[in-house]
């Protein structure tokens, strides 16, 4: 007779990170996690205004979702008033499936 393992489920602790300014940096990006007193492993910004964040796990992610996800901020470029989007990669994928 043989047991099978349990396999926990799988979560994820990358997000996603959209609407950002152009000129947005990596160094800009993590000095605004710190100032919101969240801890992110690793941040890489992609051209576009978007960037995928790394976080030390599960919950670390869901803070961060819920701090920084609405946040409004200046675009320096137009004057006008951002909202930044962040998400789990995994709800941003379901939902582009469901398009």
């Amino acid at each position: 007779m043989t047991t099978t393992a349990k396999i926990p489920p799988i979560t994820m602790s990358k997000l996603y990170v959209g609407n950002l300014p152009t000129e947005t940096s990596e160094s800009a990006l993590r000095q605004l996690f710190l100032e919101q007193n969240l801890s992110c492993t690793s941040i890489l910004v992609k051209r576009g205004g978007y960037a995928f964040v790394d976080c030390p796990d599960q919950s670390s992610a869901d803070r961060a979702i819920d701090k920084l996800n609405a946040m409004c901020y200046a675009d320096k470029r137009d004057s006008h008033t951002r909202a930044a989007c962040v998400q789990s990669i995994e709800s941003r994928l379901m939902a582009r499936g469901a398009e």
